[in-house]
């Protein structure tokens, strides 16, 4: 199930005015069956930071913009460490 979030940003050259987005999130296990992972992995994946994710409450969400880069470029290799 894709979650829809309204994110809001104000425009600081006008007072008052605001612009909303509404941004696509996936769960976990949504980007973990799409790229046939287990939820395990992709939690650690998200934690070595190779994937963007936002936490909203509780649950860790992937934005569709970033679950759209996975899909085309794959997932970054996971960075040596010196």
């Amino acid at each position: 199930m894709m979650v829809v979030a309204r994110v809001v940003f104000f425009n600081h050259t006008k007072q008052h005015e605001e612009t909303r987005h509404m941004i696509k999130f996936y769960t976990i296990e949504e980007v973990a069956s799409a790229l046939k992972l287990n939820r395990k992995a992709l939690n650690t994946i998200i934690r070595e930071g190779r994937i963007h994710a936002v936490k909203i409450g509780r649950l860790w969400r992937i934005p569709e913009a970033e679950y759209d880069r996975i899909c085309r470029e794959g997932i970054p290799p996971k960075q040596a460490k010196h």
